[in-house]
């Protein structure tokens, strides 16, 4: 749990960056990752907070569709190492 939640604060501080662009490899594909987002959601019996944890990216093409859940992602980088986060930063030139 403590990796997960390093990793997750890990991405949100890369995300917010100025100047930085992040590229996932995920599932024989590359995208953007356009935003990062957290929230909690109560579960409909029990009345338990359930914390949410997504990026906004694209399963296919170029063009954010879809919020996907940090943890698919997350397993999907660690079932081959081809699978990666790819931060790109870049730096004014004066």
């Amino acid at each position: 749990v403590e990796d997960v939640e390093e990793q997750w604060c890990k991405l949100k501080g890369e995300a917010g960056k100025p100047g930085t662009v992040l590229i996932s490899h995920h599932k024989n594909h590359y995208a953007l990752i356009f935003a990062c987002r957290e929230y909690e959601i109560e579960e409909s019996e029990g009345g338990k907070r359930v914390k949410k944890r997504e990026v906004f990216t694209a399963r296919k093409g170029q063009r954010p569709t879809e919020w996907i859940e940090f943890g698919e992602l997350r397993e999907t980088y660690m079932s081959w190492e081809g699978y990666k986060l790819i931060v790109v930063a870049g730096s004014r030139i004066k």
